[in-house]
């Protein structure tokens, strides 16, 4: 029972993700990348990447994985009830919609690669191509920005890099009972962007 209701609350949860990734992509008027568009229109580009209220596609998109992984792991078990279960849930409408939700999502996702790539190779896109550039030096501004300060803050025998790594504090693991919980906040700080 309790497996039948993590799917069923998976299932629901990740059709309401799925449709705001969805309302992403397809509200978004250029042909750029959206992921690259929402990090370069925040304030602090480096630091909006932990804020889910200045990406929330890229949160949205780490809450998906996160119940697909949960939906992936149920399916795998091998107990014949649950496959029943399993088989009737993803049947529902609201499972269909989920599948449907799902395809959308590859492509877009496969866009999203293309354009990613295309913008780090060299020669890829011609030189005087606007396509990408206004986000792109966006981001280069904060880094450097960010560089800057960095070095500034360092003595002359350490390098930002190894100064900005000893700064992050190093995080643990969440036992394996606080992993849905987590996900639960995720999902509700994705809720309030919505």
């Amino acid at each position: 029972a309790g497996q039948r209701d993590v799917l069923t609350l998976s299932i629901g949860r990740l059709n309401c993700v799925l449709d705001q990734l969805n309302n992403s992509w397809s509200g978004h008027s250029s042909f750029g990348s959206v992921l690259l568009h929402e990090l370069a229109a925040t304030a602090t580009p480096l630091d909006a990447i932990e804020l889910s209220h200045q990406t929330p596609t890229l949160h949205a998109m780490t809450v998906a994985h996160s119940y697909i992984h949960i939906l992936t792991t149920l399916c795998k078990l091998s107990q014949n009830d649950l496959k029943n279960v399993i088989v009737t849930q993803w049947t529902q409408p609201v499972g269909l919609t989920v599948l449907e939700q799902l395809a959308i999502l590859c492509r877009s996702l496969v866009w999203e690669c293309t354009v990613l790539l295309a913008l780090c190779t060299p020669d890829h896109i011609p030189p005087d191509s606007p396509f990408g550039l206004e986000d792109i030096l966006r981001l280069v501004a904060d880094f450097d920005r960010k560089l800057a300060t960095t070095w500034s803050k360092t003595t002359n025998d350490t390098t930002p890099v190894a100064a900005a790594a000893e700064k992050k504090p190093e995080t643990e693991s969440p036992p394996n009972g606080a992993v849905l919980e987590e996900l639960m906040e995720l999902d509700g700080e994705v809720a309030k962007t919505e």
